[in-house]
């Protein structure tokens, strides 16, 4: 990007943000009416049921408003907010951003009524994120946004080398299999991943640091991996690569690889089977369980809740707590999840009939029960996530040898967690 085209690009993004904290705080509207103002993801598999339920919403409550921004960066605006004293209302977010600002002053606790009478509806993880030091509570979970828990497979890929995944019982058996649907061109370029590792793969390195028996995090948020199950969990990512030659990191991004037909199978996620259904309909693909590694149980870390968070201004204003309870009821969780592939942070959902028989839905309802929560959510934000994806890929491409990078990720994660 040229220095013109960067100043733009400022220019553009200050002018959004000021449009949007100018009118980022609710108010009464000419007819009475209570304002509540709403930011959230511009999201394919959000955008469409969010904007349903609050057409809902205000039909059935003409005492209240609710006007939603659908923004591409929710983060750069809800932390412009928080400096601003211009907060949206209410802001839909992963929890681990507002984390670092539990004990900042600037958000609105949940009201003691609200907890009593609702969270006993909620996993408990789900608030991990969202508690401060002194107990106080910021945040109502909504969702769970799965990146693990199944393989999601290209099953014309699949069937067109012979091949059947569901034969392999363990992880090396897996990567043999994957080999077989791993493509190179006549120069020796990889043009088709047996199995793509090359998103979320802080997840792939916390669930096997799990899976072994470790533990990600220590008392506090210091990392726990530096030592023999952290060096076999990074090795078991790294083998990938350049023990199976599955996968290569010049082929690309795994979704954008899947989505063009280049990739065999990934790291399950039903949010982007969502996607495809949209964008994609006449791609053939499913979801697989995943190999065990080492005859161990699988793990699957639970992290990154998304979550509504009320600002400072906005929490005497009873038009937000009712919006929010009508998103948390349960014949609109169900919605939700049907419709964004996610799974609810209300216990009930995963109950329902609609979510059990559901075809993206169902995998990961029953894949559940082996979630790990702890303090994986706690201690794994946005920089955290990418000091693991950092360390990965140096050690990948040979920068690094497995002891450095795993001693130097250790530090970074250790040094950032005591920010925090």
């Amino acid at each position: 990007m040229t220095k013109g085209k960067k100043r733009l690009f400022v220019t553009i993004v200050s002018v959004f943000l000021c449009a949007c904290m100018l009118f980022a705080g609710g108010s009464k509207e000419d007819d009475g009416r209570q304002k509540i103002t709403f930011l959230t993801l511009d999201a394919v598999n959000f955008r469409g049921q969010l904007e349903q339920f609050i057409e809902e919403f205000n039909a059935a409550n003409p005492e209240y408003y609710v006007e939603a921004t659908f923004a591409p960066d929710v983060e750069q605006l809800f932390v412009a907010g928080l400096q601003t004293g211009k907060a949206f209302d209410i802001t839909f977010i992963y929890s681990n951003a507002v984390t670092p600002y539990l004990e900042s002053g600037r958000l609105g606790e949940v009201p003691d009524w609200f907890m009593e009478k609702h969270r006993d509806e909620f996993y408990d993880y789900s608030f991990d994120a969202l508690i401060s030091s002194d107990g106080s509570v910021f945040g109502v979970p909504y969702n769970y946004f799965p990146s693990w828990g199944q393989i999601m497979i290209n099953v014309d890929l699949w069937e067109e080398a012979g091949v059947d995944p569901t034969q392999a019982k363990t992880w090396d058996e897996f990567m043999e299999l994957c080999k077989k649907v791993t493509k190179y061109d006549q120069s020796g370029r990889m043009i088709q991943a047996g199995f793509s590792a090359q998103r979320d793969e802080e997840v792939y390195f916390i669930n096997r640091v799990l899976q072994l028996g470790g533990v990600p995090y220590n008392s506090g948020g210091s990392a726990a991996f530096d030592n023999e199950v952290g060096m076999k969990a990074l090795q078991n990512y790294v083998d990938i690569f350049n023990t199976y030659g599955v996968d290569d990191m010049e082929l690309g991004e795994t979704i954008d690889s899947f989505r063009r037909g280049a990739v065999a199978s990934m790291n399950g996620m039903p949010w982007f089977g969502a996607i495809l259904d949209n964008d994609l309909p006449d791609l053939n693909y499913a979801f697989i369980d995943c190999p065990e590694m080492d005859g161990l149980p699988n793990t699957w870390a639970l992290f990154q809740v998304w979550s509504h968070i009320v600002s400072k201004e906005a929490v005497d204003k009873e038009g937000v707590w009712a919006f929010l309870e009508y998103l948390i009821a349960p014949e609109n969780t169900v919605r939700w999840s049907k419709f964004c592939g996610e799974l609810s942070a209300v216990k009930s959902t995963q109950e329902d009939p609609e979510i059990i028989n559901d075809r993206l839905l169902a995998p990961f309802v029953e894949a559940m029960e082996y979630g790990v929560a702890g303090d994986v959510s706690l201690y794994t934000s946005e920089d955290v996530r990418d000091t693991i994806k950092n360390m990965l890929r140096s050690v990948v491409d040979g920068l690094v040898t497995p002891e450095e990078g795993l001693k130097a990720g250790a530090e970074e994660i250790t040094r950032l967690n005591s920010v925090h």
